[in-house]
């Protein structure tokens, strides 16, 4: 996510109603996580990507299967990165 070429974990939570990075230590360990409110109730998915084509890595958050799910929360620019 911020471009060092070290992995990094993203994650969701129901319960939290959020996403959060970890950043990749760059020794296989992660750095404190980044917490992300999301506007989906039940945040379920993750998808990665250039959504602004600015060179730098974003992410969106889906809104898990049930009926009437039609939420996604985007992160665009979200300071993790170079």
């Amino acid at each position: 996510m911020n471009g060092d070429g070290t992995p990094d974990l993203l994650t969701s939570s129901n319960n939290l109603q959020s996403a959060s990075i970890r950043l990749g230590a760059g020794d296989g360990g992660l750095l404190a996580e980044k917490v992300y409110a999301t506007a989906t109730t039940k945040p379920a998915g993750i998808a990665i990507g250039d959504f602004n084509r600015d060179g730098k890595l974003d992410f969106v958050v889906g809104e898990g299967l049930a009926a009437g799910a039609n939420h996604i929360s985007k992160f665009i620019r979200t300071g993790c990165g170079p």
